[in-house]
């Protein structure tokens, strides 16, 4: 009986660590929502902040309901900086709600700048309807949440968005500064917010686009990094990354809350990998990053919640300056033009361009709905592209401009629920433009 009991726990043990160790998976928003209300009855707030992200990003842009359930994840999973500015926008939208009251606030309501937000809550409109929830209770006092459970932010009346844009191509952010120069952009669609690195002052700015208000974020000063080189939104998990260098062989990650701006954490670059320039990076589903030394041509990768690194992968071109990840491969845009990597098979092969087409002088890249968008050019003659892949990927069929003549400032490139979004020269002066892809 010993025996088999044993055998039965050695079989049981490892599939529940695999049931563990798997992600909770949303498909809609519905979906995401009722996953996050029920990681916040069981007390697993990382995952309810998780789950509340994922509505936010799969909702309706600035849906009231669903920032406030964000805020409230936030609290409770210990970002309570990132909770006061959501608290604070459905303030400024003019939303009530009970925030004042509300327990899951509590690590909020001790920050210094809750008395500023108290007072824009008192100023909301009385007659709007009342945005309330339940604290979350203890995970050992919470009841299992069936599939008809429901929570008071999912019963509370709707609100209208604001207005999407319009299809095709538009300016979705004047930016006032003429002197910066955007080496990143993320773009936090729950919010409405750009995070622009700014290469030039060494800092990073919001530009929020339903208060068309630009103000900066972070300095390199009070964030403790050194030259800034990208930035990019881990979409799945609601975190701000960033990278820097030094320009002496040394660089490091830094991992700050994307509402705040909050430095989290820093992962150094350890000394046996340097030199390294890190020109690029970016985040996959796990939360892997990969990044790119331009210096060393190299791609290295490193998980997000470990921090170690894996072993370099050697690439064999010239001065590597971007990458896109997609589908177990990458592609990376270098010198001498374009290629695709499998880490692997260990395996690199050369992008090859029909007939009277270039792939030289591509500075950013970003991969979406099976090709690639990039800032192709040099100094004014940047511009966006589309690059169209044959079925297998390893060839160029076309070079698309996809904005017109309008010339790109900086490198600073994202995708965002089907559109690209990239900082150009206008007749208005620098903006953020939104280009849709179809």
């Amino acid at each position: 009986m010993y025996y088999r009991l044993v055998l039965v726990t050695i079989a049981v043990v490892p599939l529940l660590l695999l049931s563990l160790s798997q992600p909770t998976q949303c498909a809609d928003v519905g979906a995401c929502r009722q996953a996050a209300v029920e990681a916040a009855g069981r007390g697993d707030f990382e995952t309810f902040h998780d789950m509340a992200w994922r509505a936010a990003q799969k909702g309706r842009p600035n849906d009231p309901e669903l920032m406030y359930l964000l805020a409230r994840a936030q609290s409770l999973s210990g970002r309570p900086g990132d909770a006061l500015v959501m608290l604070r926008r459905l303030a400024q939208m003019g939303v009530r709600t009970d925030a004042r009251d509300n327990a899951d606030f509590e690590r909020v309501r001790r920050l210094p700048g809750w008395p500023e937000l108290e007072a824009l809550l008192e100023g909301s409109s009385s007659t709007a309807p009342l945005l309330s929830a339940p604290s979350a209770p203890p995970a050992s006092a919470a009841a299992p949440a069936g599939p008809k459970a429901k929570s008071a932010a999912a019963a509370t009346p709707s609100y209208s968005a604001a207005p999407a844009g319009r299809r095709g191509t538009e300016n979705a952010m004047r930016l006032t500064t003429t002197t910066m120069n955007p080496v990143g952009l993320a773009y936090d669609s729950a919010s409405r917010r750009f995070v622009v690195g700014d290469g030039d002052g060494n800092k990073l700015m919001v530009a929020d686009e339903v208060f068309d208000h630009v103000n900066d974020l972070i300095s390199s000063a009070s964030a403790g990094f050194a030259r800034l080189s990208a930035v990019e939104i881990d979409t799945r998990r609601g975190d701000l990354w960033v990278t820097s260098s030094d320009g002496n062989g040394a660089a490091s990650i830094h991992k700050l809350q994307l509402v705040s701006g909050r430095v989290l954490s820093q992962i150094a670059v350890p000394s046996e990998l340097q030199p390294i320039v890190i020109s690029d990076f970016a985040v996959i589903d796990d939360g892997t990053l990969v990044l790119v030394d331009s210096r060393e041509a190299r791609l290295l990768r490193v998980k997000s919640t470990a921090g170690r690194f894996e072993r370099p992968l050697a690439l064999h071109v010239s001065t590597p300056l971007s990458v896109a990840p997609t589908n177990g491969v990458a592609y990376v845009a270098h010198a001498d033009g374009l290629s695709v990597v499998d880490a692997a098979l260990n395996k690199k092969t050369r992008i090859q361009p029909a007939k009277g087409l270039s792939l030289s002088t591509l500075r950013r890249i970003r991969w979406s709905r099976g090709g690639l968008v990039g800032i192709q050019g040099e100094g004014t003659g940047s511009r966006l592209v589309r690059i169209r892949l044959s079925a297998n990927g390893r060839r160029a069929t076309a070079v698309e401009p996809l904005d017109g003549d309008l010339q790109s400032v900086g490198t600073a490139l994202t995708i965002s629920r089907d559109a690209a979004y990239y900082v150009a020269n206008t007749p208005e002066g620098a903006a953020i433009r939104r280009v849709e892809l179809r």
